[in-house]
């Protein structure tokens, strides 16, 4: 059982350790504000989105996050095209300067450019800055995810280009779809063991 148990222990070294927490950086500069932001995150594998980290004024609003599969540029200005993944109502914000947390509680995504657009409905909160790129210009990285440049939206309509979310991005990478075979194989090996020796002890019992 001792052997098994180290065989199962070196299956698991395996598998990525990209489940632990990481987080995407892209600062409080700020400079500029409307009622939302619309960028894309693009990523070259699976992960799991756990919040996001706005930079907002000092005061209570209603915050509204939207997701659109493909990126932002595909929807930019249709409203139906998007997906509401977290409402937060009556949010008391941190401030300028201090990120305020948007919970979305392990969204999983898959490898590809993911389309995101969060807004306060009409109160001109949400602060991001001006950038000198177009939008879908890499802004920052971690891991396997890249922000990238967007848009100041004015609730899915006054789209202005090249502006750069900030505050930042909590997610966990998803293990590559062949680390997972490789340990189910070594579970599914591990359990045929454990039922031959248990068949064999039954044997020298009788």
């Amino acid at each position: 059982m001792t052997k098994l148990m180290s065989i199962l222990a070196g299956m698991m070294l395996l598998v990525p350790s990209g489940s632990h927490a990481a987080t995407l950086y892209a600062g409080y500069a700020g400079g500029n504000g409307n009622d939302g932001v619309m960028f894309n995150l693009a990523s070259t594998s699976g992960f799991l989105l756990q919040s996001f980290d706005i930079h907002a004024d000092f005061g209570t609003f209603d915050y509204r996050v939207y997701h659109h599969a493909g990126g932002v540029d595909a929807a930019i200005a249709d409203p139906a095209a998007w997906t509401l993944i977290g409402s937060f109502d009556a949010l008391t914000t941190a401030g300028e300067g201090i990120g305020t947390t948007l919970d979305l509680t392990d969204l999983l995504l898959s490898a590809g450019t993911h389309g995101f657009y969060i807004t306060d409905g009409g109160a001109f909160s949400v602060r991001y800055s001006n950038s000198s790129e177009a939008p879908g210009t890499a802004l920052a990285s971690s891991g396997p995810v890249t922000l990238q440049v967007g848009y100041g939206a004015d609730a899915f309509g006054g789209i202005v280009p090249s502006r750069a979310f900030n505050g930042s991005v909590t997610f966990a990478a998803v293990p590559e779809p062949a680390a997972w075979a490789i340990l189910t194989i070594g579970f599914g090996a591990a359990g045929g063991a454990l039922r031959r020796r248990r068949g064999q002890a039954a044997l020298r019992a009788a």
